[in-house]
Formats: C-alpha cells, sequence, structure tokens
C-alpha cells in the first residue's frame, strides 16, 4: 500500500537502506517508488540518481521488470530534459546489472550439470528412480531442467530490460547512441542465447520505431514526438549501423526472411540520407547478402552481391589486400556469375526481370523490387554481369593477378565453347578440379554442373531436333547430375527469375513413350543463320582436312568414286537444305508478324471499348455527385432552419428559468410558443408566492427571537454567579497548597547542600587531574597531527607536478585531436551549410504554398460564414412578417366580432342627451 506521505528524497533513501538490510526489500521498494511518482519530484536533484539506482538494484534482485521499467519512465520524465547523461547512466547500470545477472546463472546452470556427475554414487546404476520416472513424462534432460529453473527467468528479465530501454528511448534524440547501443546488444543477446523469436519482434519493434518516426517526419508532425529533434546525418548512420548488425545477427542464426525485410529496412534509411553511406560499411553489407542470397538459392542477387561487394572492397581498401584474398574474391565473382541458371546460350533475355511476357508475373515484380532496394540499375541479367566482368580486361587479371587455370577453363568452357557431344566431359573434371584445388568454392561445383546441363540441352537443340534419351544420358553423365534434376531443366520446372532454369518456356520435350528428347522449333529460328554458319564452317574444316590428308584406303578408286559421289550428293543436298531453311524461316516470320498483328488489333479494341466504359463511368459519377451536392444543399439549408428556431425557443425558455432538452425539436412552431406562454405565467405566479411567504417566515422569526431571549435572561444570570463563587474557592485552594510544598521543597535542599559540602576539596583536585590528562593527550594529537599534515602536503605536491605533466601531455594531444576534428569540422560545416541553405529555400517555397492556401481556406470560411449570416437574416425577416401579418388578422378578427359603429363623425352617441 502506497505511503499516505510524502518522504524527502534524502530521507527516502535512508529509509529505503534501512529496510533493504532487515530484508523488507518490497517495502523499500515501494518507498523509493513514492518518491518516483510524487508531484514534487518533478525538478531533478543529483540525489534522485542515487535513489534511482538503489530503485534499479532491488528491481533486480527481486526479477521485477514491471517495476523497472515504470521506475524507468518516471525518471525519464524527470530527468529528459534537465539531466539527459544521467538517464544514460541508469540505463546503462540496468542493462549492465542484467547482463551480469544473466551470466552468472548461464554458470550456475552449467556447474549444476558438471555436479551431476559426482552425485552419481554407483556408476553402474548412474540413474536414480526418479529420473527414470521424469525421462518417461517427458523429454527434458536435467540439464534442460536446471536451464529452465535457473536460466530461463534472468533470460526473460533481460530481454524484457532490452525491450523496456528501447520503448523509452525511440524518439529522444540526445540518447540516441544509447538507443542504438542498446539495439545492438539486444541482438548479441539474441545469437548468444538462439533467441529466433526474440530476434524477430526485436526486429519487428525496431520496424515499427522507424515507420513511426518516417510518418511523423513525412506529415510534419515531429512534435508529438517528445524528444524528437529531426533527422541529422549522424542519426541516420546509426540506423543504418544498427540494421546492418540486424542483418548480421539474423544471417547468424539463418532467419533469412528477416533478412530480406532488413534489406528492406536498410534502403528505406540510405532514402532518408543525402549522403551515400561509407564503401567499407556497404562492402560489409554486400558481403553478407551474399550468403544470404545464396542460400535463399537466388544465384541471380548472389553474383551481383559478389560483384557490388568486390567493387566497394577494391575502392575502400587503402592497402591491397594479400594475393590470396584477391584471387579468392575474384573467382567468386566470376564463378558466382557462371552459376547462374541459363536457359539457352546466347538468348538475349535469359535470367532477365520481368521479361517472361506476363504482366502479372508476381515473381518477376518480387525481383524488379529487390533490384531496386540493391540499388542496381535496370533489369540484372546474367548476360549485362558477365558483360560488366568481361569488360574489365576479359577477367584475366581481375584484381592484378591471374585467375588459377580451371576457373578460366570454365569460363571459356560454358560461355566460348559450342560442342554439344563433349562439353559435359570437358567442364566435369574442371568441377573435380574446383573442388579438390579450391575447397572454400567447392560450393559452386553443383550449379555449375547444373548451367552445363543447360548448355548442353540448348546446344543440342541448335544441331539437332529429337535426340534418344539414352544418348543424351551419356552425354550429360560425366556432371552426375540426377535424372530428375535434369528433366526438370530441360523442361524449365527448376526455377524462375530468380534461381530457375528459363524465363521463357520449356528448352524441350522429353517424350518417354518413344525415348525421346523433341526440341521446339521456333528457338532455333531466332539464331538459324549463326547455326548454318557454324555448320557450314565444320563441314568447310572436315573438307579441307580430307583434302590435306588421303589415308590407304582412299587410294582405292572404286572408294574414291564412292567417296566422290557421296560428296557431290552433299553439296547437292546442302544446297536444298539451305533453301529449305530460309523458306522455313521466312514462314515463321509470316507467322510471328501475323500474331502481333492480331494481338496488337485485340488489345487496341480492348483499350478502345475500356477508355469508352471509362467515359460513360465518369460521366455517370459526374452526374450523381452533381444531384449529391445540391440534395446535401437543400438538407443543410433546412437544417439550419431548424436549428435556429430550436435555439432561439431554447434560449427564451432558458431566460424564462427552464432548461429544455431535445424534446422541442419535434414540436411545432405553435406548440412551441404555448410552451413559452406557460412558462412565463409559472415563473410570474412562483415569483409572487415566494415573496409572500418569504415576507410572513420573516416576521415569525422576529417574534420567536424575542420571546426566547426574555425567558433565558434569569437564567444565564443565575449560571454566571454561581459558576463566580465556584472559581474563587478553588483559587484560595491552590495556593495554600503551593506555599506548603515550597516550604517542604527548601527544607530539603538545605538539607542536601549539607550533606555534599563534606566532598567539595576532593572534586577540585579530581578535576585538575584529569584536565591535566587531557591537555597532555591533547598536545601529542597535534603533534601527530602536524607531521601527518606536512607529510600529505609534500605526496599533494608531487602528485600535483605528476598531474600536471601528464595534463600538459593530454592536452597536447588533445590539441592535435581538435585541430583535426576543426578541419573535419570545417568540412562538415560547409556541406551542412549547404544543404541547410536549400533546406531552407525548401521550406520557404512550403511555407509560401500553406500560406496561399491558408488564405484561400480563410476566404473560402468568410464567403461561407456571410452566407449563413444572410440567410439567417432573411428567416429573421420572414418570421416578422408573418408576426405582423398574424397581428393584422387578430385585429380585424376582433373588429369584426365587435360589430359596426353606431355613431358618425359630428353625430351624437346614443347615450347623449337631446
Amino acid at each position: 500500500m502506497a505511503n499516505q506521505y510524502f518522504y524527502k528524497p534524502e530521507n527516502a533513501l535512508k529509509r529505503a537502506n534501512e529496510l533493504s538490510a532487515i530484508g523488507n526489500e518490497k517495502g523499500a521498494l515501494q518507498v523509493l517508488h513514492d518518491v518516483l511518482t510524487a508531484k514534487k519530484s518533478r525538478t531533478w536533484v543529483k540525489v534522485l540518481e542515487s535513489i534511482m539506482l538503489k530503485y534499479i538494484d532491488i528491481a533486480v534482485d527481486l526479477k521485477l521488470h514491471r517495476h523497472a521499467k515504470d521506475g524507468l519512465h518516471q525518471y525519464r520524465n524527470i530527468s529528459q530534459q534537465q539531466a539527459p547523461q544521467s538517464l544514460e547512466a541508469i540505463i546503462q547500470h540496468l542493462l549492465k546489472a542484467g547482463e551480469s545477472r544473466v551470466a552468472k546463472a548461464a554458470k550456475e546452470a552449467r556447474s549444476m550439470n558438471l555436479g551431476k556427475g559426482k552425485a552419481v554414487a554407483d556408476l553402474e546404476c548412474e540413474q536414480t528412480p526418479e529420473a527414470i520416472m521424469l525421462s518417461t513424462m517427458t523429454d527434458e534432460g536435467d540439464g534442460d531442467r536446471s536451464e529452465r529453473e535457473v536460466l530461463v527467468p534472468w533470460l526473460k528479465f533481460l530481454w524484457e530490460t532490452y525491450r523496456s530501454v528501447l520503448d523509452i528511448l525511440k524518439t529522444n534524440s540526445k540518447l540516441e547512441k544509447v538507443y542504438h547501443q542498446t539495439a545492438q546488444r539486444a541482438f548479441e543477446f539474441c545469437v548468444q542465447h538462439e533467441r529466433k523469436t526474440e530476434m524477430r519482434r526485436l526486429c519487428e519493434t525496431l520496424r515499427h520505431h522507424l515507420s513511426n518516426l518516417q510518418r511523423a517526419t513525412a506529415q510534419g508532425n515531429t512534435n508529438r514526438l517528445r524528444g524528437w529533434e529531426g533527422w541529422t546525418q549522424e542519426g541516420i548512420e546509426l540506423h543504418l549501423a544498427t540494421r546492418f548488425a540486424q542483418l548480421e545477427a539474423a544471417s547468424a542464426q539463418e532467419l533469412w526472411t528477416e533478412g530480406f525485410r532488413t534489406v528492406e529496412d536498410i534502403h528505406q534509411v540510405m532514402r532518408i540520407s543525402k549522403k551515400p553511406p561509407k564503401a567499407k560499411l556497404m562492402a560489409k553489407y554486400y558481403e553478407r547478402l551474399t550468403k544470404i542470397f545464396w542460400v535463399s538459392g537466388n544465384y541471380l542477387f548472389h553474383a551481383y552481391a559478389w560483384w557490388r561487394h568486390a567493387q566497394l572492397a577494391k575502392e575502400s581498401q587503402k592497402r591491397p589486400p594479400p594475393v590470396e584474398d584477391q584471387i579468392q574474391m575474384a573467382c567468386s565473382v566470376l564463378l558466382s556469375a557462371l552459376a547462374i541458371p541459363d536457359a539457352s546460350d546466347g538468348a538475349p533475355d535469359e535470367q532477365g526481370l520481368g521479361q517472361s511476357g506476363d504482366p502479372d508475373d508476381v515473381d518477376a515484380e518480387k525481383m524488379a523490387r529487390m533490384a531496386t532496394l540493391l540499388g542496381f540499375r535496370g533489369h540484372p541479367t546474367r548476360a549485362a554481369l558477365l558483360a560488366e566482368i568481361a569488360a574489365d580486361d576479359e577477367l584475366v587479371d581481375v584484381f592484378g593477378h591471374d585467375l588459377p587455370a580451371h576457373v578460366r577453363a570454365l569460363h571459356e568452357a560454358l560461355e566460348n565453347t559450342f560442342a554439344p557431344r563433349k562439353l559435359a566431359g570437358t567442364v566435369a573434371p574442371l568441377l573435380k578440379e574446383l573442388k579438390e584445388a579450391t575447397p572454400r568454392l567447392a560450393h559452386y561445383a553443383e550449379p555449375l554442373a547444373r548451367v552445363a546441363v543447360s548448355r548442353v540441352v540448348a546446344q543440342l537443340g541448335r544441331v539437332y531436333s529429337v535426340v534418344t534419351l539414352d544418348n543424351f544420358e551419356q552425354l550429360v553423365a560425366p556432371l552426375s547430375v540426377p535424372a530428375d534434376d535434369v528433366e526438370k531443366l530441360i523442361v524449365g520446372a527448376a526455377g524462375g527469375p530468380g534461381g530457375g532454369a528459363s524465363s521463357g518456356g520449356a528448352l524441350a520435350r522429353v517424350d518417354h513413350r518413344l525415348g525421346v528428347l523433341r526440341f521446339p522449333e521456333e528457338p532455333q529460328a531466332a539464331p538459324a543463320s549463326r547455326h548454318l554458319g557454324d555448320l557450314a564452317r565444320y563441314v568447310a574444316e572436315a573438307a579441307q582436312a580430307a583434302r590435306d590428308h588421303k589415308p590407304e584406303e582412299m587410294r582405292d578408286p572404286e572408294r574414291a568414286a564412292k567417296r566422290a559421289r557421296l560428296f557431290e550428293m552433299a553439296r547437292a543436298a546442302s544446297a536444298r537444305d539451305h533453301e529449305s531453311a530460309l523458306e522455313r524461316k521466312q514462314v515463321i516470320e509470316r507467322r510471328k508478324e501475323e500474331q502481333e498483328r492480331l494481338m496488337a488489333e485485340k488489345k487496341a479494341a480492348e483499350d478502345a471499348e475500356e477508355r469508352r466504359l471509362e467515359a460513360e463511368r465518369k460521366k455517370e459519377e459526374e452526374a450523381r455527385l452533381e444531384r449529391e451536392a445540391k440534395r446535401r444543399e437543400r438538407e443543410k439549408l433546412e437544417k439550419m432552419r431548424a436549428e435556429l428556431q430550436v435555439q432561439e425557443a431554447k434560449e427564451q425558455m432558458k431566460a424564462l428559468g427552464k432548461d429544455v432538452g431535445d424534446e422541442i425539436i419535434n414540436m411545432k412552431e405553435e406548440e412551441r410558443q404555448k410552451l413559452i406562454k406557460d412558462q412565463r405565467d409559472k415563473q410570474r405566479k412562483a415569483e409572487q408566492n415566494e415573496a409572500k411567504k418569504m415576507l410572513e417566515q420573516s416576521k415569525r422569526l422576529d417574534y420567536i427571537t424575542r420571546a426566547l431571549r426574555l425567558e433565558e435572561l434569569p437564567v444565564l444570570e443565575a449560571r454566571y454567579a454561581k459558576r463566580l463563587e465556584e472559581d474563587r474557592a478553588r483559587h484560595d485552594a491552590q495556593y495554600v497548597e503551593s506555599v506548603e510544598k515550597g516550604k517542604v521543597d527548601h527544607a530539603a535542599a538545605l538539607l542536601e547542600k549539607k550533606r555534599l559540602a563534606r566532598v567539595q576539596s576532593h572534586r577540585e583536585k579530581w578535576e585538575a587531574g584529569v584536565l591535566a590528562a587531557r591537555k597532555a593527550a591533547y598536545v601529542k594529537a597535534r603533534a601527530d597531527a602536524e607531521q601527518q599534515h606536512k607529510e600529505e602536503a609534500i605526496a599533494r605536491k608531487v602528485a600535483r607536478a605528476r598531474r600536471r605533466r601528464e595534463d600538459y601531455l593530454d592536452d597536447l594531444e588533445r590539441a592535435r585531436a581538435e585541430d583535426e576534428e576543426r578541419a573535419y569540422e570545417a568540412a562538415a560545416d560547409a556541406l551542412r551549410a549547404e544543404e541547410e541553405r536549400a533546406w531552407e529555400a525548401q521550406q520557404a517555397e512550403r511555407r509560401e504554398a500553406e500560406e496561399a492556401q491558408r488564405r484561400e481556406e480563410e476566404e473560402k470560411r468568410a464567403a461561407e460564414i456571410a452566407r449563413h449570416r444572410a440567410e439567417a437574416e432573411r428567416l429573421r425577416a420572414e418570421r416578422a412578417a408573418e408576426a405582423e401579418a398574424a397581428d393584422a388578422q387578430e385585429r380585424e378578427r376582433r373588429q369584426a366580432a365587435d360589430g359596426p359603429s353606431d355613431w358618425r363623425r359630428g353625430g351624437a352617441r346614443p347615450d347623449d342627451g337631446p
């Protein structure tokens, strides 16, 4: 129960220490809480910090995180404006206390688990019956139970402490560093203790805080956020550092969804900043993204993240890294780009974003959004990335050192080799060498094998229209890719824009009934000229080799003639095949043009119909809005007229002394007037009755008062005389008693003086001895004190000289640091001044626009008020005219009821005499 009186802060602290000493911790906590919540403690003083430290210690000892949070809120209200450094010290003390208790509990839990081995008396029977029964009821072991009993309560307390501190400091610009330090300590807590659920909640809390700040800034209403002074460059850098730590913690706990959401948060913070982040910081950021994208299977953005990391690392490093690290990074960049899944050899739309032709492709939109968040220009593609890498001296010397031979051979085989029947055999040993020679890059072997399979299928489709499955399996067997995965790659079901095999359909169709692999016809039409050129080149090379080399069997004339006929038939067939291919290409082009024309016509017709329907809808909507506006105007005028009438009736009734509610709203005007007249008559009668009643009561009161005074006068006189006699007798008795008591006391004092007169001389001698001893002790103590003072003075002089020497050296170092800081601040001030000038110009434009809008709104409001006043005047004039007309009708009615007059001007009345 709260105390009903207020403690002074000093007395409250003393009282709390006393209660703690006797074990009443809750009572001490209540005393300190009463001081913090009292209205007289709204002004910060130094003693309040000591009170808060004691309050925090007691709350931590009792594991009362709610009380600790309440105390922090109260102390925040007291010290936020006057002593923010004190609030920072309190928060740091609370966090340190909670973390130390968690570490101590973890150590205790481990020691309990280790001590259980010593408690086993018989190694042949290491489990007790109780342990066996518990194991049948739960899956937890002894270690889990010990941890739950000892460690988990402190983990919960520390987690609630982090949440409370973040909630208190979420809008405090003066303690923004403490806020971000607390967030990073909370990340370390989640990683160290593997708290994935708390990690998600923490990320959501920080995201909510950031959105509130952005919303308030966008609305221009930062005043409602207590302690928030707006965005600064230092604050933005702190937010970025915190989000990078969040990304690292999410990656360490394998929370990839939170990692992607953190990337969005980082993008939002970067949009607030007017300066780009430091290259070193962004290099670490992209290095973390490489792992996230690799685990998520998004090889495209994994490769782009490696490429951006390499560029930023090269910019941020003042000294070149070791040769091994440079080669490792170069290999990672190249192999990650090669590992991006590819649908066809040289297809122009491979791995593009939004290139599938489907405007509702959710994956394409997601990938485009991710590209925007990561700052990639346009639609990142595999071909574009390889072109950028190749532009850097063809990747022979990416960072100043040669790449390994097997890496260059992989690039050459996958990108520049057209050998569908030999490609798998060429790539397989290179992948094996990649795993053995560079173990850190071995994880690229599997996606590179899949890319090689896609290359084999695409190149086979350029040469053949049908291939048997047995032959195809023999071709890709060296790559050791599972048959199911190969089939998924063939039919294009293994991915999409981020990690699939194709974005434009299946590479081929698998016909299991006939055991063949059929390639589509249309994809070969686009590169047909290139395929025919390759085929012609191969035929020419073969013919030249045949002319240059004639084996023994070619010297036989019969075989030579037969071979010549075969070559003649091949030459004749090649011309026909060439013409057939050209005709086929023309047919395909005509079909494509016809299909495009039909699609364009259909789209144009749909657009025209949509525009017509939209115009009709717009016209109907405008007509409806106009009708609604007129109806609302009529209803508004009628409502105003009724409200004016009701208000006037209420004011009249109130003036007559009666408050009426809303019951008169539904009355007619005649009923309202009758009600007002009745109330006037009733008020007049009530006033008359009240005046008459008051007059009668005043007369009766006068009579009663006079009679009472006449009757009580003799009684009062007799009572006074009796009390006077009693007081005189009491005074005489008390006087006699005091005189007698004084005589007795005087006689006793004389006897005591006579008894003590014998020891007077001994007292003086004893006093002299005591004073001499005390004087000697004083002289000795004074000499010792003077000697100690001299020694302390010498020690102080020596310490002062040393301190001055240290201060001199510190001043020199501080002056040097201040010179550097001033130079940095001068550059920063110049940049800040330029930004402030731009901001002030924007603010001036915004204020001018707001002022113009405000003047326009005021003019509209004034016009509306004038119109309402004119309407009210018109209604009053109409009521006045109606009242005058009613009076005229009443006069005419009365004249008609009295009848015609019997006398004329100048004549005599009937009752006049003759």
